[in-house]
C-alpha cells in the first residue's frame, strides 16, 4: 500500500482511507478504519422480522428524473461508492433531493433499517461552539471534504442491508450512505482521530461540523502556513477535499455553517445571498396568504424550519412562529403530513414581522458580557416582588396586580413579575449604564423560557414584551433557577398586606414619640383594632373613624399625625402631605424610602427601628391569607411641610446624635430587638 496521495487517483472513495493504513496506524486510527461501519441492531428478532417481510422494489420516476438518477448512479459506481450485487437482504427506497447551487444528491431511504438500529448519540460542534471559540481579531480558514460519508467503508456484515434496485439490477452501498441514522456518528468518530492529531502538531483552534472544518489562529501568516500543512496531512490520510469550497486565505470575515462571521467587530449575521433568498421566499408566502391559497403542510413546515434556523442570529425567532405553528399543527391533527391547508390571514402578523427582521438583518454580538447586577423576582396571587443587588446596595420593589392583568396561572404571574421588575428598575439600570443582568427565579418554566426565548401560547406575549424591553435598554439577560427557600425577600414582597393589616408595636411607638417629643394627635391609616391614637381614620367603613371615606378626604392642615399607610398609598400620602402644611411621623420600610425619597418634604429626623419582622405586629387576617410583613428594616421619619420657626421640634436639633442614640436605647431598651445596625440620621 502506498501513502502518496498522488497515487490515490484510481482508488475508489471507500478504499482511500484503507489505502493509507500505515499513516492511520501512526495516529492510532488503524483499527477504526479496518472495522468501518458496523451494524448495531436493536435485536436479532427485529432484524429477522424485517427480513421476512421484504419485497423487491426499484426506483421509478418521470423520464427526466430517471435520466438524472442514472447519471448519479453511474458516477457512484465509477467512484466505487455503489457496487452491483445479488446478495441483498433489504431493499431500500431511493430518491433525489436538490442541493444548494442547483446540484442533485441521491439519497438512500434507510427508514426500515433505522427502525431496528440503536441510535449512537453524540454532540456536534455547531455555531454556539464557534461563538465561544472565536476571539477578537482572529483569522480563519475553512475546508470542505468531498464525498465525506462515502470515505468510510461499510463492513461486509452491514453491506446487504443498504440494497436498492434500478432497471432490474440490484446494488448496494460500499461507502457509508446518507440516510443511515448512525452515519454522522461513524464519520465524525473517524474524522476526530485526524483532528486530534492536528491539534498536537499545530498550535491552532480547529473544529468540524460533519465535513466542514474550520481553522482559527490570531496570526495571519502562521495560519496560512498551518492551513497548507493541514491540507497535505488530510490528503496523506486519504481524505479528498472539495477545492472550490475551501477558503485557504486567512480572513477576519468568513462564511461558515451558513453564517457570515466577523472577528473584528465580533458579530455574526446572514450572508447577503441567504438574506435575498429568504426575502423572496417570505414575499411569495405573504402573497399566497393574502390570496388564501391552499398549500401542502410539508411546504409550511419547511418554511417554519427555515425561519427557526435563524434563532442563532435572532434570539426571539421562536416567539414569532406561534401562528404558523398553530396552523401547521391544526392541519396535521386533521389530515397528517400528506394533507393540504388553506392559508389563514391570521399568519400575516408572523410573516410581516419576519420580513422586517430579515430585511434589517441586524447582526448578533458574539461578546460574552459579565453580569453587573442580580435581579430576583417572585409572584403571588395578590402581587409581585423584586430585589436588585447593585454593587453594595440592595433595592426592593413590589406591586399589586390590577384589573388589567388577566393572569390565570402561576407561570404567567411569575413571568409578569419579571416584566414589572424590569420596568420598575429601568431608570436606575439606564442611568448606571447596566448592560447585563442575572435573573434569579424559583420558577423553572420562567427560567427556561427566558434562557431559550421560547414560550407556550399563554406566555408568549409576556416573553415578547420582556425581550423588547431588554432590547430597548440594550441589556443582556442571564437566568438562574434558585430553590424557593432561598427566595425569601422577593417572596415576602409578593405577599405584602396591601391593606395595611399590621401596625408598629405599641411599646416601640411610645418610646419613639417620647424620644422625639412628638405626640401625634391622629392615626391617619388604621383600623379600630390596630389604632395607636385615640383619633383615627380608617380605610374601611367605620362609624367611629374620622373621615368616613378615609384619610384622603379630610384636611391635614396643621395636624400632628401618625402616617403609616399601606405601601401602595405611600406616594399618594406624601403628595397630600406636601400640599397641606402639617407635621407627621411617617412609618415606612427602608426600601420604600429609597424609592420615594424625592417625594418627602423637609425631613427633621430619621430613625432606623430595626427589622420589620421584630418591630411590626401582624393583624389577625394576615396568617389566614398567607400574607407577610415587608422585608428590610422599618424607618420612622419625622417630616414637616410647615415653616419651622418657633416649634418644639426645632429645639430638638441641638442634641448631638450620640446623645439621641443613647436616649433611644434608654427609652426602648431594645438593643437586641433593633439589631446592631441601628441608625439615627438628622437632617
Amino acid at each position: 500500500m502506498t501513502s502518496n496521495s498522488n497515487d490515490l487517483e484510481g482508488v475508489s472513495v471507500p478504499n482511500r482511507l484503507t489505502a493509507n493504513l500505515e499513516k492511520w496506524n501512526l495516529i492510532g486510527g488503524q483499527m477504526n478504519i479496518l472495522l468501518g461501519a458496523q451494524p448495531n441492531w436493536t435485536s436479532i428478532e427485529d432484524l429477522n422480522q424485517l427480513e421476512s417481510i421484504q419485497r423487491y422494489r426499484e426506483y421509478k420516476a418521470p423520464a427526466s428524473q430517471m435520466i438524472e438518477y442514472a447519471n448519479q448512479l453511474m458516477k457512484e459506481i465509477k467512484d466505487g461508492i455503489v457496487v452491483e450485487t445479488n446478495y441483498i437482504r433489504i431493499f431500500n427506497p431511493t430518491f433525489l433531493v436538490p442541493k444548494p447551487g442547483g446540484k442533485i444528491r441521491k439519497i438512500l431511504d434507510c427508514r426500515q433499517v433505522n427502525m431496528i438500529t440503536n441510535l449512537m448519540k453524540f454532540k456536534m460542534e455547531g455555531t454556539e461552539f464557534i461563538r465561544h471559540l472565536l476571539a477578537q481579531h482572529d483569522y480563519a480558514t475553512t475546508l470542505d471534504l468531498e464525498n465525506a460519508f462515502h470515505h468510510v467503508k461499510v463492513s461486509d456484515s452491514l453491506l446487504p442491508y443498504f440494497g436498492f434496485a434500478f432497471l432490474g439490477r440490484t446494488f448496494t452501498y460500499r461507502g457509508l450512505p446518507f440516510g443511515y441514522r448512525n452515519s454522522p456518528y461513524i464519520f465524525n468518530k473517524t474524522l476526530r482521530i485526524a483532528l486530534k492529531e492536528i491539534r498536537k502538531r499545530w498550535t491552532v483552534k480547529v473544529s468540524n461540523y460533519i465535513d466542514d472544518i474550520i481553522l482559527i489562529h490570531p496570526n495571519k501568516e502562521e495560519l496560512k502556513r498551518i492551513t497548507i500543512g493541514v491540507i497535505q496531512f488530510l490528503k496523506d490520510l486519504g481524505w479528498k477535499l472539495q477545492t472550490q469550497k475551501c477558503r485557504i486565505h486567512p480572513s477576519t470575515t468568513f462564511i461558515y455553517l451558513g453564517w457570515e462571521w466577523n472577528s473584528q467587530t465580533m458579530e455574526v449575521k446572514m450572508p447577503h445571498t441567504t438574506r435575498r433568498l429568504l426575502k423572496n421566499l417570505l414575499k411569495r408566502w405573504i402573497h399566497a396568504t393574502l390570496n388564501q391559497q391552499i398549500v401542502k403542510v410539508k411546504d409550511l413546515a419547511s418554511l417554519i424550519g427555515s425561519l427557526n434556523y435563524l434563532r442563532f442570529q435572532f434570539l426571539d425567532a421562536s416567539l414569532y412562529l406561534n401562528s404558523l405553528n398553530h396552523l401547521k399543527c391544526s392541519a396535521l391533527s386533521k389530515g397528517g403530513w400528506n394533507c393540504s391547508v388553506k392559508l389563514s390571514k391570521k399568519i400575516l402578523g408572523n410573516l410581516f414581522m419576519w420580513f422586517k427582521t430579515v430585511k434589517e438583518n441586524l447582526p448578533r454580538s458574539l461578546v460574552d458580557l459579565n453580569s453587573q447586577t442580580t435581579l430576583t423576582t417572585d409572584a403571588a396571587e395578590s402581587g409581585w416582588g423584586a430585589t436588585l443587588q447593585w454593587k453594595q446596595f440592595e433595592l426592593m420593589d413590589a406591586g399589586q396586580w390590577n384589573k388589567n392583568w388577566h393572569l390565570k396561572s402561576s407561570n404567567q404571574r411569575e413571568m409578569a413579575a419579571v416584566l414589572m421588575a424590569l420596568r420598575a428598575f429601568r431608570p436606575l439600570l439606564q442611568s448606571q449604564e447596566v448592560n447585563s443582568i442575572t435573573l434569579e427565579t424559583d420558577n423553572q418554566t420562567v427560567e427556561y423560557s427566558l434562557r431559550r426565548w421560547r414560550a407556550k401560547p399563554p406566555m408568549i406575549h409576556l416573553v415578547r414584551l420582556i425581550f423588547q424591553l431588554l432590547r430597548e435598554m440594550q441589556i443582556t439577560l442571564f437566568t438562574i433557577h434558585i430553590p424557593g427557600l432561598l427566595n425569601l425577600k422577593a417572596d415576602s414582597l409578593s405577599r405584602l398586606a396591601w391593606r395595611g393589616d399590621y401596625k408598629i408595636k405599641t411599646e416601640i411607638f411610645n418610646a419613639v414619640t417620647m424620644f422625639l417629643k412628638f405626640f401625634p394627635e391622629i392615626d391617619l391609616f388604621a383600623t379600630r383594632t390596630m389604632k395607636l391614637c385615640r383619633r383615627y381614620c380608617s380605610l374601611q367603613l367605620d362609624r367611629n373613624a374620622e373621615g368616613k371615606r378615609g384619610a384622603f378626604n379630610i384636611s391635614w392642615v396643621n395636624l400632628q399625625s401618625l402616617i403609616h399607610p399601606p405601601i401602595q398609598k405611600i406616594p399618594q400620602a406624601l403628595n397630600k402631605l406636601r400640599r397641606e402644611p402639617s407635621t407627621a411621623l411617617f412609618i415606612l420600610p427602608d426600601w420604600c424610602m429609597d424609592k420615594f425619597n424625592l417625594l418627602f418634604p423637609r425631613i427633621l429626623c430619621q430613625l432606623n427601628l430595626g427589622p420589620c419582622q421584630m418591630v411590626l405586629e401582624m393583624g389577625k387576617h394576615m396568617n389566614q391569607l398567607h400574607l407577610k410583613l415587608p422585608p428590610g428594616n422599618l424607618l420612622a421619619v419625622l417630616t414637616t411641610s410647615m415653616l419651622m420657626e418657633n416649634t418644639s421640634i426645632e429645639s430638638q436639633q441641638s442634641y448631638p446624635v450620640q446623645t439621641r442614640q443613647q436616649q433611644v436605647n434608654q427609652y426602648l431598651n431594645l438593643t437586641g430587638r433593633l439589631g446592631e445596625k441601628d441608625e439615627l440620621a438628622q437632617v
